[in-house]
């Protein structure tokens, strides 16, 4: 098929005639982008039939080709003649990463690093990842090629549409199959495992010390920190005033000094950052050649590291101390991708962080939902972004292993902060939420075991021009489905799906209206033991941890105000004066928010991965205090 009249200009044209913005007339369509701060051009989305012919019409070193999925999707197949440019988007968001980092990548790599050097003598550089339709959804490639566009580079800068999927589909001629290990001799020594080795979850594991250990590629920091963290500065609450400011602990207002210009809180996540590097290649070290023995958080191991069916992401593994455990699995493994979350004040369990479940997890998810009688579950991503699943559905009807799971009700509402939260709320039992199917959603229906406080009437948003985020609120139903007796579970999901992959909500009082939403679901139950609640986004770390966190530090904050109280009131009755009370609000030297997120991140790795993520906790926080 003859390429298209746009593309055949825009490759024949000398590199300072190449076609404007205005002239290519899918650019108009985009409305949600912009050029980036350094260029005046967006990169064209080119369909897999020009790029085809753009392949059969020129030579190889007129074109620089740069395939941007991971390094386990590049090694089964790839476009020929392409490069592996893998690399976290907040990297490729940051205007420090040049072009001169991307070629940095291929240190180890002398022949593909020499390739890239020569992209100022290319005329045109084509990017795709695995399946994007659309500039919005491939952002990654958007980032990347603007860097080159930084670069004063006149040359022509394409995004394959529909990526590598849908070329290889049309195309399979100009796809290279062979494995990337078998091309040019290189990486041709294997990863000796030994199946009798010492298992962790049942999972085998490497048995010798390899000096050059390939998961060390799955440290996150080793890339990310190459440009440091970089630094955020704190916004305060619309309604913030002086008086404000003498509300907030110390440790939080020295943060939240405009002063400051969020270096502070840049400082501490950094910090963080480092800490977990090293504990990282520690446990990396540790996890692939020592044997089995048991762990604490001082000496951690990764669990499931060869259990690559059961892992959404190859590099976001659960702590050996702290991972769930399935008590009666159905297989021989015991192994799950979930970690048990304590809060760090009061020292009991209150999470569970999930990676978001895989078609071939289901049954173990349910599994985990059923042994620890988890009643809520927080779900905080959608089923796909950016044209990449991110979770998949697993909350349908249906049988689930040796369980049955039916979902009784199923509505979406706003998601705004409660004004009464002390009103209570009506329940319904489970046959009320099956008959009331194909009416109007009524606000907040649950099981009659879900005891929830009620917020009558509903808020309103500060401001009508403001968009609210919405969730969808779903009641299912758990029952074991042997014959044996057993009582079935009502479970509350919730899912917020306007958080975006390591990003932020919009604004801090969405998350805190969310943390609201989710304290209002209480269980009635005769058991102390708490119902610990399941929280989980696509791996289980970024977005988990920071609502974790959140929630967390509010459960503590609540807790120390109520024992300032009852100090008080002892000291009034004891008739001392209580300006000689200690204000445990006020420790100057204990940030809450950065012991949490240490305290997180050694019982499950990322806990909290940005520092966006990080400042959002502060300026929820602080916006809590404001309110409160």
């Amino acid at each position: 098929m003859p390429a298209s009249t746009d593309l055949k200009q825009a490759i024949s044209s000398p590199p300072h005639d190449r076609l404007s913005p205005q002239q290519r007339p899918e650019l108009s369509k985009i409305k949600d982008f912009s050029a980036s701060k350094g260029g005046s051009e967006l990169p064209a989305l080119v369909t897999p039939e020009d790029f085809s012919q753009l392949l059969s019409s020129h030579q190889p070193h007129d074109s620089l080709i740069l395939d941007l999925r991971s390094f386990a999707q590049f090694s089964k197949s790839r476009v020929s003649g392409a490069l592996n440019l893998c690399i976290p988007t907040t990297l490729l968001k940051r205007p420090t990463y040049t072009v001169q980092k991307l070629a940095e990548t291929f240190a180890s790599k002398k022949n593909d690093k020499a390739k890239f050097n020569s992209w100022r003598d290319a005329q045109i550089i084509i990017a795709y990842d695995g399946a994007s339709g659309n500039l919005a959804q491939a952002a990654p490639c958007v980032h990347v090629l603007q860097k080159f566009m930084n670069e004063k580079w006149p040359g022509a800068t394409f995004i394959v549409q529909g990526g590598f999927n849908a070329f290889a589909q049309q195309f399979p001629e100009h796809v290279e199959t062979r494995f990337v290990g078998e091309m040019d001799g290189i990486n041709k020594t294997k990863l000796s495992i030994d199946p009798s080795a010492a298992v962790s979850g049942g999972c085998s594991m490497p048995t010798n010390q390899n000096p050059v250990n390939p998961f060390f590629g799955s440290i996150r920091q080793n890339t990310d920190l190459i440009d440091g963290v970089g630094q955020i500065p704190l916004k305060r609450p619309p309604n913030f005033a002086d008086v404000s400011s003498q509300k907030l602990p110390t440790w939080l207002r020295n943060a939240s000094n405009p002063q400051d210009q969020g270096k502070t809180v840049s400082n501490r996540f950094l910090a963080i950052e480092k800490a977990e590097q090293h504990r990282m290649q520690k446990a990396l070290s540790f996890a692939s050649w020592q044997p089995q023995s048991k762990q604490s958080p001082e000496n951690i191991r990764l669990a499931g590291i060869e259990k690559g069916s059961k892992n959404r992401y190859k590099d976001i593994l659960p702590f050996d101390h702290s991972r769930v455990v399935l008590e009666n699995p159905s297989a021989e493994c015991d192994y799950v991708n979930a970690s048990h979350i304590k809060s760090p004040e009061s020292g009991r369990t209150r999470y569970i962080a999930f990676q978001a479940p895989v078609p071939s997890t289901f049954a173990d998810f349910w599994h985990v939902i059923w042994e620890q009688d988890v009643r809520l579950i927080v779900m905080l991503t959608a089923e796909s972004e950016g044209g990449q699943t991110k979770s998949h559905p697993y909350w349908h009807s249906g049988d689930y292993g040796p369980f049955r799971l039916d979902k009784l009700n199923e509505e979406i509402q706003p998601l705004v902060r409660l004004k009464r939260p002390s009103a209570r709320r009506t329940t319904t039992s489970p046959s009320e939420l099956q008959s009331s199917r194909g009416k109007p959603p009524i606000s907040r229906r649950h099981t009659a075991s879900l005891s929830v406080n009620q917020a009558i009437p509903p808020p309103t948003p500060d401001s009508s021009s403001e968009s609210i985020p919405r969730v969808t609120v779903r009641t299912l139903k758990l029952s074991y489905n042997k014959n044996l007796p057993s009582t079935p579970h009502d479970i509350i999901q919730i899912q917020l799906t306007t958080w975006p992959d390591l990003g932020t909500p919009a604004r801090p009082k969405d998350i805190l209206a969310l943390v609201e939403l989710c304290r209002s679901f209480k269980p009635q139950q005769q058991n102390p033991k708490p119902h610990p609640m399941v929280v989980h986004c696509s791996a289980g770390c970024g977005r988990t941890g920071t609502f974790c966190t959140v929630d967390s530090v509010i459960s503590t904050l609540m807790k120390q105000k109520s024992d300032r109280n009852a100090n008080i009131s002892a000291a009034n009755g004891a008739g001392v004066d209580r300006m000689d009370l200690d204000d445990p609000l006020m420790d100057e030297e204990k940030d809450l928010i950065a012991e949490t997120v240490a305290s997180l991140r050694h019982q499950r790795m990322s806990m909290v991965q940005t520092l966006r993520q990080f400042v959002l906790c502060y300026e929820a926080i602080m916006e809590w205090f404001v309110d409160s």
